[in-house]
């Protein structure tokens, strides 16, 4: 499909792309999606995107990789590129693309990750990076976390999204009484002095890491589903970490089991 010009910020062929707030994306059920490492690797996943808006030298160096797939190309000067899109886009692509939608928890792997509350992109997309990185397929998340299909979680997680296994859940809790029904250990997480130091647990080969709020923690009523409720040793001083943080450092233990 040859790529079409757009002339005007007015183009109504490019309104999708105007957008900042995940509402109306989530609606139709779409992504967005910028930079061209992540826009390749999603399709790399084995995504299509349903349109591109692109400048010229992207379209030069990647172009041919759209050619005869079911996708609109446009492009634009960087000038009006990046009045379209609302910042400077360093990157010279951005992509619309349809939502994944949210598995059945049947679906998700032996190594999961779940988050209750988790609601800062960056924290979302890092995590979803980290669990990429250390072989941690599956991630459960409660309404509460802020979503990985937003576009800055999806960017920060440099396209990792794509290859992860995910379920939005709308009872947190009944997901994880189903989990524990079939054979998944389920680990909290926590600073209170009665907690486990994770490095003296023992993580079973089906495993559910539960990481909470920054502010709050992991909800209270989860506790009772756990197996164990760990946390991190720190010294005396320092009473917690962000929540990216922490969760990189029990990822490492998970992805190894």
């Amino acid at each position: 499909m040859p790529a079409e010009k757009i002339s005007s910020l007015d183009d109504p062929r490019v309104y999708k792309f105007t957008l900042q707030k995940d509402k109306e994306l989530a609606r139709d059920q779409e992504i967005i999606v910028d930079s061209p490492k992540v826009v390749l690797r999603m399709m790399d996943a084995g995504r299509t995107p349903k349109a591109i808006l692109a400048n010229q030298k992207f379209l030069d160096d990647h172009g041919q990789r759209f050619e005869g797939m079911d996708c609109q190309v446009y492009w634009a000067d960087v000038p009006l590129l990046e009045k379209i899109v609302g910042h400077r886009l360093h990157h010279g692509v951005i992509a619309l693309a349809e939502r994944p939608e949210s598995l059945k928890l049947s679906a998700l792997g032996h190594r999961l990750l779940v988050l209750n509350g988790v609601n800062k992109a960056e924290n979302v997309g890092t995590i979803v990076r980290t669990c990429d990185a250390l072989g941690v397929d599956s991630l459960l998340v409660d309404e509460r976390t802020l979503s990985p299909f937003i576009r800055r979680a999806i960017r920060v997680s440099m396209g990792s999204i794509f290859r992860i296994k995910v379920r939005t859940s709308a009872d947190l809790f009944s997901d994880l009484q189903t989990l524990r029904t079939s054979g998944y250990q389920v680990l909290g997480t926590g600073i209170a002095p009665d907690t486990h130091r994770f490095d003296k647990i023992d993580f079973a080969k089906k495993c559910a890491l539960i990481i909470g709020s920054e502010g709050f923690g992991m909800d209270s009523a989860l506790v009772g589903l756990c197996d164990a409720v760990i946390k991190i040793p720190m010294r005396d001083h320092v009473d917690s970490l962000n929540a990216s943080v922490a969760a990189g450092i029990l990822l490492q233990r998970l992805g190894a089991i």
